[in-house]
């Protein structure tokens, strides 16, 4: 990562409000670890409630497949 790019874009004028949005999802999803994965805004899983990285995954594409069809 380009160092100039990286300090731009972090001082940039948008970032204390992207910063607050993600604070509040993480309050939301009440995350207490990483990795953490929020799911279109309606579910959350992680590698500590399903066991493996491999049982995330696969708890994940069942989420989005849930919510891609209306559900």
């Amino acid at each position: 990562v380009d160092k100039a790019a990286f300090v731009a874009l972090f001082n940039a004028f948008s970032m204390p409000v992207k910063l607050k949005k993600a604070h509040e999802l993480s309050l939301a999803y009440k995350i207490d670890g990483v990795p953490t994965l929020g799911i279109g805004g309606r579910y959350f899983t992680s590698i500590s409630l399903n066991g493996t990285a491999e049982k995330t995954l696969s708890t994940t594409n069942h989420l989005l497949a849930k919510i891609r069809a209306g559900k």
